[in-house]
């Protein structure tokens, strides 16, 4: 398998231990991801400004490990500050840290972006994936594929 020329991993850890905020932290963002295979790797979690997205440094970012379907992430308040956003998803069914690629480019891995946004002959445009977050608590669902 090719791995992806796609900058979107391997993304940082965040100083969140497995994207999961403390009792005390009030969360931003709660991430509901679906299609997600148990026990099959780790999933890496981006959430990107415009100019960040689909690279490797994104405003929050995570690695945990594929546990459940659905599984959930919290991104805490403290770290989102307003603004536009779009999340990326890669399940990283070999835990190698690399979306991984068929001859062609294509993810051969699960990937999965906010408002489950889908491009045509490539990534989706951020505008697709996009949303709004004011500072107040967002739950958003994303189906990998």
């Amino acid at each position: 398998m090719r791995r992806s020329s796609l900058a979107l991993l391997p993304l940082c850890c965040s100083a969140v231990i497995a994207g999961v905020a403390h009792a005390e932290e009030e969360p931003a963002l709660r991430l509901t991801l679906r299609n997600v295979t148990p026990g099959k790797g780790q999933l890496l979690i981006g959430v990107c400004r415009q100019a960040e997205f689909l690279g490797s440094r994104c405003a929050f970012t995570t690695v945990v490990p594929a546990q459940s379907n659905p599984q959930v992430i919290i991104v805490p308040k403290a770290r989102l500050e307003p603004g536009r956003y779009a999340v990326q998803v890669v399940q990283d069914r070999d835990s190698d840290g690399k979306l991984d690629t068929n001859m062609l480019g294509i993810p051969s891995e699960p990937v999965g972006f906010s408002r489950n946004a889908v491009g045509r002959f490539g990534p989706p445009k951020f505008d697709s994936a996009a949303f709004d977050y004011d500072g107040k608590p967002l739950d958003l669902a994303i189906d990998l594929g």
